[in-house]
């Protein structure tokens, strides 16, 4: 596998080829009403960043999450396609299995 190094050293994996553009979108997120933050979204996925410990995210598991859109919050399913972490935060690349039509109504606004 390949790995980038971002401008801290950090060595993080090649992230895999989305058919559509991430775009770079803050949004809060929680797991397990533990904070974390997207970094970025697609029409397929989302990049989480947590400070939660990289073992809590086994590749290919199934993660639940809830993004906050617009003050209401969105139960997520999806399935960790990579992880990657440095010292203090994780970061988990994630394929959106399932999601109510408040993130797919978020989505159409954030692509048009």
């Amino acid at each position: 596998m390949n790995e980038e190094i971002n401008s801290n050293g950090v060595k993080y994996p090649d992230m895999e080829k989305r058919e559509s553009e991430r775009l770079v979108k803050k949004l809060s997120a929680r797991i397990k009403n533990q904070t974390c933050e997207v970094l970025n979204v697609s029409k397929k996925g989302v990049l989480l960043e947590t400070g939660m410990p990289v073992y809590l995210f086994p590749v290919s598991n199934t993660l639940r999450f809830e993004l906050e859109i617009e003050g209401e919050w969105a139960p997520i399913e999806g399935t960790i396609k990579w992880v990657a972490s440095d010292q203090l935060h994780s970061r988990v690349g994630i394929f959106i299995k399932s999601a109510p039509e408040l993130y797919f109504n978020y989505l159409k606004q954030i692509y048009t």
